[in-house]
């Protein structure tokens, strides 16, 4: 855990590693040269190039993620697709709740 919050680190730096879209994504490892571009669809979906943006967001697995979370806080909300934007409609929500 961080201190002054109740978020494990782990999450954390999830969190912030998506915001700087450094999550080593099939699409960042192939823009460094460590895959080519056969290797670039998602090992989840497998229908989809696997970006930052895919595996926090537009993936069905990640979508299914972000609507439990929704529902345990006994909320409805539309999936953005800038996880920046995701980011801080999910906070301005979930401090709205008495979680």
């Amino acid at each position: 855990m961080v201190y002054g919050t109740s978020i494990p680190l782990k999450v954390l730096l999830f969190i912030w590693k998506s915001l700087l879209i450094r999550i080593p994504s099939s699409h960042n490892l192939m823009a460094r040269g460590i895959l080519s571009n056969d290797e670039l669809t998602c090992c989840i979906c497998e229908r989809e190039v696997e970006t930052a943006s895919h595996i926090s967001l537009g993936c069905d697995k990640a979508q299914l993620v972000w609507y439990y979370c929704y529902r345990w806080l006994g909320m409805v909300s539309v999936i953005h697709y800038n996880f920046a934007d995701q980011m801080k409609n999910f906070k301005g929500m979930a401090l709205k709740t008495n979680v």
